[in-house]
């Protein structure tokens, strides 16, 4: 039998030493629907899960937009 994948909330700085990321390209990243921020008042929350996921299977070049 699998055990659960125990799902925490991170913060945005907890994201940031996770994948080395700068605050401006998780911001990108959500806006994008790469990320789906939790929002608790005007804080984002991120799901472990979905960061662990996102980690492992990151962004191709065919998903990101064209340049402006």
């Amino acid at each position: 039998m699998t055990q659960p994948q125990h799902d925490s909330l991170l913060t945005v700085r907890a994201v940031q030493d996770l994948t080395q990321l700068s605050r401006t390209t998780l911001h990108r990243l959500c806006r994008a629907g790469h990320l789906h921020p939790i929002h608790i008042g005007r804080s984002l929350r991120f799901s472990s899960v979905e960061i662990t996921a996102f980690m492992q299977v990151g962004v191709s070049s065919t998903d990101r937009p064209a340049r402006r």
